[in-house]
């Protein structure tokens, strides 16, 4: 399918299309990452200033870095936008953000970052991954996938939030298959990734990490 014939290209404009598109935009698998980074850093690390230290660095190490390659990407006309809407030529981008990602956990290791912090990361890399080899085969939606795990990850750890991201799930879900970005399934599909992986990786954390 050429990129000019993609439904999500030809929405008609209006208040409920632009609330999902805001909603996709800023509720994206990054900024979602950042956001369960933060919560993880301030429940572990003995005081906020600590925790908003390392929340900052991993930031600077991992996000950064990888949204800069994104954008580069939408720039040089490879990618429509940032999230990736081509099935096709989502491949090549998370296989160079898997492989940046397994570089910044090194990097984390050697500065002596939080157990913590380098288990979610590898929580991180797993989610991409399986993601990441579904693809080929089925669009499966990466933003419901991380906001599932963001939900669960807040209700896991009883934070007072929990319910206020519990409400973006259908939300998220919602935006996408508006945007035409993805079916009913696909989210759903995304929901249950989101789900296995983060329940998997915080119960492992809790083995590792007192909290």
């Amino acid at each position: 399918m050429n990129e000019m014939t993609h439904p999500y290209l030809h929405l008609e404009p209006g208040k409920i299309n632009k609330f999902a598109k805001w909603l996709s935009d800023v509720f994206n698998p990054v900024f979602a990452g950042i956001f369960i980074i933060g919560l993880l850093m301030v429940q572990i690390l003995p005081t906020v200033a600590e925790a908003m230290l390392w929340m900052v660095v991993t930031v600077a190490i991992t996000a950064i870095p990888t949204l800069l390659y994104v954008l580069y990407l939408v720039r040089i006309g490879y990618l429509i936008d940032i999230h990736m809407p081509e099935r096709e030529k989502r491949l090549k981008p998370i296989a160079v953000i898997v492989v940046w990602l397994v570089i910044s956990l090194g990097i984390l290791k050697l500065i002596h970052a939080p157990d913590a912090m380098l288990i979610m990361l590898t929580a991180v890399i797993l989610q991409i991954v399986v993601l990441g080899i579904i693809t080929p085969l089925w669009k499966i939606s990466f933003h419901s996938a991380t906001i599932m795990a963001v939900a669960t990850v807040t209700a896991l750890l009883h934070n007072p939030l929990t319910w206020y991201v519990i409400v973006l799930v259908p939300l998220i879900g919602w935006a996408r298959v508006r945007l035409k970005r993805h079916t009913v399934m696909q989210v759903i599909g995304g929901y249950a990734a989101g789900l296995i992986v983060a329940t998997i990786a915080l119960h492992i954390l809790r083995l590792y990490v007192p909290f």
